[in-house]
């Protein structure tokens, strides 16, 4: 999911990609590999909010189906 937000955000003419952060190790180094120029790339969220670049934070969770 995080893969789908962050190809809409560098196609953006209004936004920039700075940093990833992921608790995962392995899609943090996916992203190293597929996104080689941003500023940082974490497993802890309190490291990257702490670059001052940061304006914005889009938080991507798991939608979660709701059984009736």
């Amino acid at each position: 999911m995080g893969r789908f937000y962050a190809q809409k955000i560098t196609q953006s003419s209004r936004l920039t990609l700075t940093a990833i952060c992921d608790t995962n190790i392995e899609r943090v180094e996916i992203a190293k590999q597929e996104l080689p120029n941003l500023k940082g790339y974490f497993t802890n969220l309190d490291e990257m909010l702490n670059i001052p670049e940061l304006d914005l934070v889009f938080v991507v969770l798991p939608q979660k189906r709701l059984m009736l």
